[in-house]
Parts: structure tokens; sequence; C-alpha cells
């Protein structure tokens, strides 16, 4: 990482010659892709839009004959050396858009919400529409950021959730961004870690119309796969599934059989492996009360999100 630094140290003669927008989105992707940098463009465009002041990248793209300020120049190269070293972009800016919802706060080692999980959300939205549950009462396992609850406390006003997270920074989060957007007063946030099924005491006697999870769910040998972005970064406890990606799913599998209202709804966020075999576990005409309903697949085509019906 010393010889990263002495190529990029902050020199102001240099920094005259690359004036424009345009000039710093070439010299950042160059570097990003000769240090091979995961998603190069991307991540200076995103770095480039947060000193711009703008979360509309079509926006950016009308200011690349743009001249930066030194000062702006200082904050950008500052912001690229962290890129430099791995570290996310939505941690290096603090904050994320999702679903919709502009100026999510992100910290580290809380775990970044991906496209997919904002699939999920869609998927949620549309079948509480479709069923009328406005007034859904919910709970969220493994909450992160809190964006999912955020969201569907946002959609429908008269919604009212219930979530938890293992780690405090992440239960902390959630607050905070729940506080932003106003719904805190309808969200019951608590640091808790699922074991065995069992809810936390103030948990335990409540019935949900609605669970939801994006729980750790890859197999424990994908984790040696990751980029380094995320296995420096992000708390891999929130990936980490264990040796079939399902240890944590079994558990919300058991929450769901006890605290779902009849006719309530579970969906899930799963590894493509698991909608075979979750499908086999709980097949409709058996005895479960919580039976397979269908599964979806996201935006690669990989099996991803499952939804189940507790029938009893």
């Amino acid at each position: 990482m010393l010889l990263t630094r002495n190529l990029f140290k902050l020199n102001p003669k240099k920094l005259r010659h690359f004036s424009t927008v345009a000039d710093h989105l070439t010299k950042w992707t160059d570097k990003f892709k000769s240090e091979n940098v995961s998603e190069p463009e991307s991540s200076a465009k995103h770095l480039l839009a947060h000193i711009l002041q703008t979360r509309n990248l079509d926006t950016f793209e009308q200011n690349l004959d743009t001249k930066l300020t030194e000062v702006q120049v200082k904050h950008f190269e500052e912001l690229c050396l962290a890129r430099l070293c791995r570290m996310p972009v939505q941690y290096i800016i603090k904050e994320w858009d999702f679903h919709g919802l502009q100026g999510i706060k992100i910290v580290p080692p809380v775990f970044i919400p991906r496209p997919e999980t904002e699939e999920l959300v869609s998927h949620v939205i549309e079948d509480l529409h479709k069923s009328d549950m406005k007034n859904v009462k919910f709970l969220e396992i493994g909450c992160g950021s809190g964006v999912i609850s955020i969201s569907l406390l946002s959609e429908f006003s008269g919604a009212t959730g219930w979530c938890f997270d293992q780690n405090q920074i992440a239960v902390e989060l959630t607050k905070v961004n729940a506080e932003n957007f106003n719904v805190l007063s309808r969200l019951n946030v608590f640091k808790y870690k699922l074991v065995d099924g069992n809810l936390e005491s103030e948990m335990k006697s409540q019935k949900f119309d609605l669970i939801v999870s994006n729980p750790p769910y890859l197999l424990s040998k994908e984790i040696f796969e990751l980029e380094d972005d995320i296995k420096v970064f992000e708390d891999l406890r929130a990936l980490d599934g264990g040796r079939d990606g399902l240890v944590v799913i079994n558990n919300i599998l058991k929450v769901a059989e006890i605290h779902l209202n009849k006719n309530g709804v579970l969906w899930l966020e799963v590894h493509p492996t698991h909608s075979t075999i979750l499908k086999e576990r709980f097949p409709h005409g058996a005895s479960n009360s919580l039976v397979f309903e269908e599964s979806l697949k996201d935006f690669c085509g990989k099996n991803r999100f499952i939804k189940f019906i507790k029938i009893t």
C-alpha cells in the first residue's frame, strides 16, 4: 500500500492538468483499472457525483465539462485513495439510495444493501398491495441499515414494524435512518441474535402478518471467494449462512411457524440452490403449518426470492 500512496500522492501542480469532470473521470477510471479495483468507472462516477452533490448520474453526465475547484479536486482524490484501498464506495460517501429512498446512511461494517434486496422489497410491496394489507404488522430479521423496514413503512402509512439485528452498530444505524425518514415512531428496533428460532422476550408474544428477511445465505466455502471490498470491510456474519447456507434460514422458518398469523406471509432472499431444497421441505398438502408458495428469479435469472404462507 506504501507504493500506492507514493504513486498517487497529491500534487497541486499536477492537479491543474486535470481540471474538468471528464478529465478526472478518465484519470481515475484508468487508475482503478490498473489497480484491479472492481467497477472502476462506476466507482469514479459515484465519487465525482458525490463531490458535485448530485445523486443523478444522468445529470452528472451533463456536467463533464465542468471545472472542479482545487478544494473539490483535493477532496475527490482523497476519496479515490480510499477506493484504491478497496473501501466500498458506499462506505466512502457514507450514504446510498435504495428503492426510491435517497440518502440512506451507510457505515462500516454494516452490510451494504444490494440491488437484489431492492427487488425483494418490490415483490413484498406488490404482494401487500394485491392482498390489501395496508395496515400490515411485520417483522424484519437482520435489519442491517434498516432499508427493508423503512421502505415498507414509507410505502404503507398504516404499517407497523419490528426488526432486530445482532450488530449494535446496525441497530443504531437503523434507528438513525428510520428517524431521518420519519418512520421511527412506527418501528421497534432491537439488538438480538436469533438462536433456535426463539425471539427476544419483548417479541415472544407478538404475531405478525408478514416476516421478511435478507439473511446470511452464502455457503461458508463461498466466503473465501468474495472480493476484498467485502471480506475486509463488511460484517461477514451478515453473509455466512453455514455449510449449506441454511443455518439462519432454518431459524427464521421456525419463527415463522410460531409468530405468523394464519394466512401470514414469509418472504426470504436466498441462495439459488435453496429454492429446490425448501420447496421439497414445505410442500402443499403436507402437515406443515408453513408451505412453500413460490420462487422468483432475480435480475440475473437466478432463483433468489421465496414466498411462504402460514396456512394454520
